[in-house]
């Protein structure tokens, strides 16, 4: 397996309407130096605007204000091809849904640092 410090840090963008949850993810991220985060948006169309930053895994959150995750999803895989999706929902009926659009992961909310960690290392590597 890959490790981010052989292969650079892993670039990161979070896509979460909540400014507490938001900031909340943000600051778990601040724990691991092999993560990048590339920005912090919330809403869809900003999320579709942050592409041009390269992330390599994206953390979305199920809803947003103004794009359905479906639709975001398919945007994604169109315009950024090689991102890795996990979308993140206290909806757990929501999974298969996503997964089916392409999500790589499905997180449920809420989470502890260790798991989202896990995760993003799991997704970006896979």
């Amino acid at each position: 397996m890959t490790t981010p410090s052989q292969r650079g840090k892993i670039r990161v963008l979070v896509v979460e309407d909540s400014p507490s949850t938001r900031l909340s993810i943000t600051m778990m991220l601040g724990f691991d130096q092999n993560i990048e985060l590339v920005s912090a948006v919330g809403t869809g169309l900003e999320a579709l605007e942050a592409l041009k930053l390269q992330p390599e895994v994206i953390l979305l959150d199920m809803t947003l204000p103004d794009l359905e995750v479906v639709h975001t999803l398919a945007q994604v895989k169109t315009l950024l091809p090689t991102a890795k999706v996990i979308v993140m929902s206290v909806e757990e009926r929501y999974q298969k849904l996503v997964m089916a659009a392409g999500a790589h992961y499905f997180l449920s909310k809420p989470f502890d640092v260790a798991k989202l960690l896990g995760v993003i290392y799991e997704v970006a590597n896979s």
